[in-house]
Parts: structure tokens; C-alpha cells; sequence
């Protein structure tokens, strides 16, 4: 384990100054999709109809808390019920998408980085070329194509994780989006005597 970590530092070191905000990026994308799963998988549940059904909640995922606040409303005017619904509907969005632009934003910074580290490392490599010393430059070329390789695999081992991650959550995000408008018109129905 001690190996590894003093490897990592060493890449860290070789990548120069790219590396910091390459780490931040991976911070930022590390905590924006933690934060994501535990709002959006926090006791979900996939049969939304059965869910409706129910009389008592048991966890609190993102369609029981919506839910409880649709039985709040069970004795409120019909006409005042459409617009509170809206507002309900836009304050539920709203923590579901929480961090989405964050991380999608992130996620496409990284290899971007990545690109900047190469490009800075390539122009070491050149810049010790045009120095007479031979010795001195070949250190330079290897520092330089060192660096170059270091920054574009630390940027794509921060953005393949978190592309992945980013599409994962926007696909539980619109199921979860889906699932409370369900249980909007599955309330409206029931409030219309419809069901």
C-alpha cells in the first residue's frame, strides 16, 4: 500500500503544476457524484403505483418525501392544487439536479487539463532542444515527454470514472423526475375521483 502511495505522489510530482487543479477536478467530481448517489438512491423504490398505495412511508427517497407533501395537500381547493404542484414539482427538480452542471462541467475539464499538461511538457521538450548543452537536454526531453504523458493520463483517469458516473446519475435523475410526475397525476386522479 505504501508503494502505491508513494507512486501516486511521484506521478503527482511529474505531472507539475497541472496535477493541482487535475486534483481538484478529481475532488470536485468525487464529491458532486457522492453527493448525487445519496440523494438520488437514498431508499428507492421502483414500482411507483404500489408505492402511492402505501399508506405509511418507510425511508425517505426523493418520491416518498414528495409524496408525503402530496398527502399535506389532500384537503386544499382543487384550483390552488395545480399551481402549489408546479412549485412542488420545480423544488423537487431543483434537489435531484442538484451538482449536475458541476460535475458534467468537470467531468469535461479534465482531459482538457490533461491537454494543457501535455502541451506544457512538449514545449519543456522543444525548449531544452534548442539548448547547446547535450547533457542538459537530454534530461529536459525526458522531464518534458515525462510530464507531457503524466498530465494526459491523469486527466483521463479522472474524466472516464466521471463521465460514466455523470451518465449514470442523469439516467436515475430522469427516472426519479418521472417517478414524481407519476405520482403527481396519480394524486390528481385520485383527488378527481378518477381511480
Amino acid at each position: 500500500m505504501r508503494d502505491l502511495l508513494d507512486l501516486l505522489v511521484d506521478y503527482f510530482y511529474q505531472g507539475g503544476l497541472v496535477s493541482i487543479p487535475l486534483l481538484v477536478v478529481f475532488v470536485v467530481i468525487a464529491y458532486t457524484s457522492g453527493y448525487r448517489l445519496s440523494v438520488l438512491y437514498r431508499g428507492r423504490k421502483s414500482d411507483v403505483r404500489r408505492l402511492f398505495e402505501r399508506k405509511e412511508i418507510d425511508s425517505l427517497s426523493v418520491q416518498e418525501i414528495f409524496l408525503g407533501e402530496l398527502r399535506g395537500l389532500a384537503d386544499r381547493p382543487l384550483k390552488s392544487l395545480h399551481a402549489t404542484l408546479d412549485w412542488m414539482l420545480l423544488d423537487t427538480y431543483q434537489k435531484i439536479h442538484r451538482f449536475s452542471f458541476v460535475l458534467s462541467t468537470a467531468v469535461l475539464l479534465a482531459p482538457l487539463l490533461g491537454l494543457l499538461g501535455t502541451v506544457i511538457g512538449m514545449i519543456e521538450t522543444f525548449a531544452s532542444l534548442s539548448n547547446s548543452d547535450l547533457y542538459s537536454s537530454t534530461g529536459g526531453i525526458a522531464g518534458g515527454i515525462s510530464q507531457a504523458l503524466v498530465t494526459t493520463q491523469f486527466g483521463l483517469v479522472v474524466a472516464i470514472p466521471g463521465i460514466f458516473l455523470a451518465r449514470l446519475l442523469k439516467k436515475i435523475e430522469n427516472k426519479t423526475y418521472m417517478d414524481i410526475l407519476q405520482l403527481k397525476e396519480l394524486f390528481l386522479q385520485q383527488r378527481t375521483g378518477q381511480i
